[in-house]
């Protein structure tokens, strides 16, 4: 969401989740609810709406998810929509806590024979394809798009949502949909769930989850950083021309994702860097290289090997790791005291603060202690690289001060 202090992210997920029943076996809810649950604490969504659920299965979601809370009602409290059974749409008005921005989340399930300034999203399993009637009458004349076709990027995973219990069985239709009113939000990168645990599914549907960002009302627009370019654009020529920043971090901490986002590629499939990522941005007549090591143990030793005129070092930390936070520590003071990086800036990216059990950027920074820095310019930023949050306030001040250093 945007408000006049920044820019804050939401996710939003719906999930078909299969009323519990007997009759589905070895399928039934009691022997796959912990992979759905662990399904939704992998994704960590902030809304999340959910069909054909029992009071039995919110219960158990409830117990699990202790963060989250829930609205809805029964199925005895909705109407019939010429459909063959008694339906529910639920809603609620919400309030973003950062922003202040007002917004309504619709959730219903339709039957399978089956305009407003505020912004809204519409979830749900609407028992309908893409080429069906009832699809159409959503995006033809109303205020709603398909947040599949208003991505910025080409969603990842299957096109259909519906699945049955068995693995390798042929999917579906797309038949589970978020609407949302394409004026209000930037939809980010879209995907399809379909991940399998020990050859069982979750649900027999799958879940689909997209990242979002509602924008401002009075223009109805969202102003993109555009990662790497922001840097060389507030840059001064020099007689190099070229500016080096070195990525370093503990293995999971996210710099290979920090890598992609600053260079604008797609984060959906990203794999632990087994030796080392250079991305080069040319623009104005000035190069731009950042160089990601990987940080697993047996690769530290080979960090020295690319301290070689680094302009800045950028140090990602997993803020939700804080078992590692120790490690991390000693890594960092250690790179510090190597003589080929005296004096060069350093910019901690506190990364992952998306997370519900992530660490506050101010916390870090005293458990660090980073305080005790003094030989070198040097700042810790909180961000998300998954939503690109705080990214662009830590790209700001490298170029300050990459700047101010080659006066």
């Amino acid at each position: 969401m945007l408000s006049t202090g920044g820019s804050y992210s939401f996710r939003v997920m719906t999930y078909n989740i299969r009323y519990d029943t007997v009759k589905d076996g070895k399928n039934q809810w009691s022997l796959r609810k912990n992979y759905l649950i662990n399904l939704i604490r992998n994704r960590m969504p902030d809304l999340f709406g959910v069909q054909e659920a029992l009071p039995n299965q919110i219960f158990d979601l409830q117990h699990a998810l202790s963060a989250y809370r829930y609205y809805g009602v029964g199925k005895n409290d909705g109407k019939r929509w010429d459909a063959a059974g008694t339906r529910t749409c639920t809603w609620v008005k919400l309030r973003d806590r950062y922003s202040l921005q007002i917004f309504y989340h619709f959730n219903t399930h339709f039957d399978s024979t089956v305009g407003s300034s505020t912004p809204i999203m519409l979830t749900g399993d609407f028992n309908a394809s893409p080429h069906s009637d009832s699809y159409r009458a959503f995006i033809t004349n109303t205020i709603f798009k398909d947040s599949k076709n208003v991505s910025e990027k080409s969603h990842c995973g299957p096109d259909s949502t519906f699945s049955t219990f068995i693995v390798g069985n042929p999917m579906g239709k797309q038949i589970d949909h978020i609407f949302v009113t394409s004026q209000d939000f930037k939809i980010c990168p879209v995907d399809v769930v379909d991940r399998c645990n020990l050859g069982l599914i979750p649900s027999s549907e799958l879940s689909w989850p997209i990242a979002c960002r509602t924008l401002r009302s009075e223009d109805s627009r969202f102003h993109v950083h555009n990662g790497l370019l922001d840097i060389i654009r507030n840059l001064r020529p020099t007689k190099q021309n070229e500016l080096r920043i070195l990525l370093l971090g503990l293995d999971n901490a996210g710099k290979t994702t920090l890598l992609k986002v600053l260079a604008s590629e797609d984060i959906t499939n990203i794999t632990p860097t087994q030796g080392f990522n250079i991305k080069s941005v040319q623009s104005t007549g000035f190069k731009l290289n950042v160089w990601d090591i990987g940080g697993q143990r047996k690769i530290r030793p080979y960090w020295r090997n690319y301290f070689e005129n680094t302009d800045v070092l950028i140090y990602v930390i997993d803020s939700s790791d804080r078992k590692r936070f120790d490690e991390t520590n000693q890594e960092l003071f250690e790179l510090l005291e190597e003589e080929k990086l005296h004096d060069v800036p350093l910019l901690v990216f506190a990364n992952k603060q998306d997370l519900l059990n992530a660490a506050k950027a101010s916390d870090i920074t005293d458990g660090l202690s980073l305080h005790q820095i003094r030989d070198r310019p040097w700042q810790i930023q909180g961000c998300s690289a998954y939503t690109k949050e705080g990214v662009k306030e830590g790209l700001e001040w490298v170029s300050k001060t990459v700047t101010k250093n080659k006066k």
